[in-house]
This record gives C-alpha cells, structure tokens and sequence, in this order.
C-alpha cells in the first residue's frame, strides 16, 4: 500500500459559522439576524513545523497523508507530493534573517485547465510573535548593494515523476 508523506503544511481558513434567529412572534413581528458566532482559530499542532524521527510518529504522519488521499484522491491537478531541489531550498533558507519557509499552492496558468506548483519564501521574524514573507528587496549588509529576495518554484509533482517510493 503506498504512503505519502504530508511535506508542506497548507493553511486552512476557518469557517464562520452563523444562523438568523427570530424575535419571539409576542414582540412587534420583526425579525432580526442575530450576530454571527465564528468558530476560533486552533492553533497549529507542529508550531513551525517538527521533525519526526521515532518509527511510532513516522507512522502517524504516514497515517494522516494517507487519510487526506483518501479524501483528496491525486490527479494531474491535484498532485499527491511535489519535488523541489535541496539547492533552491538552500538558497531561499541562507538570505538574511531567513528562520524557515512558507510555502504556497499556486497555479502556473490562468486558465483551465490549471496546472498546480508550489511557491517557497522565506520567512522573517517580524516584532516579538510575528513574520514576514522574504520577497521583496533588501540590502547586503557586506556590499550595501540592494538584491532580491529569491523565491523558490516547483510544478515537478507525483504522480508524473514518481517511482513508486513515495508515501
């Protein structure tokens, strides 16, 4: 039975969850919406992501790639996993101030059909608890020479270049 390993974690939007109450019919006969309840955030599991090194935990991850494959069933446009080089990574995680990476699913084209990749950022402290995506300009403290951040890219994704070895 083939595994996958979940690679990237993609961030998921909560739900607003709502409902229209109605004034009892004893007051005036109008109707008002009553605010809507939003569901709070959860926190992340893995905060900045974790390595797992223990058969036991491996297991678990093998576990949950294969319980969203089976919800999300891989296609062409829906790639199980995608490959990106250890030297684009390198690059984008030894920019300055760099601590991780974002990473992005995104569409090469703008029209159906969509063609899938992966965006990869870097990532900066920004103040005490926040970050901040690396893609803009900034200046080489060596030279004071202005560069660009570099931004990784991938559309090399599974099923179409895998070998049978992948979760």
């Amino acid at each position: 039975m083939k595994h996958q390993l979940l690679l990237v974690a993609v961030a998921i939007s909560g739900a607003v969850v709502g409902r229209l109450t109605s004034l009892p019919p004893n007051i005036v006969g109008t109707a008002q919406a009553a605010t809507p309840q939003q569901t709070p955030p959860r926190g992340p599991r893995y905060p900045g992501g974790t390595g797992h090194d223990k058969p036991a935990a491996k297991e678990k991850a093998k576990g949950e790639a294969k319980r969203y494959q089976t919800k999300n069933p891989p296609s062409e446009n829906s790639p199980k996993a995608y490959l990106i080089s250890r030297k684009v990574i390198d690059s984008v995680l030894h920019q300055p101030g760099c601590i991780g990476l974002r990473i992005y699913p995104a569409y090469v084209n703008s029209q159906q059909p969509y063609e899938p990749s992966l965006i990869v950022v870097g990532v900066a402290r920004k103040g005490k608890t926040g970050y901040q995506d690396q893609v803009g300009t900034y200046q080489d403290n060596k030279t004071a020479v202005l560069r660009e951040y570099i931004v990784g890219q991938t559309d090399d994704r599974c099923p179409s270049s895998c070998d049978g070895t992948e979760y």
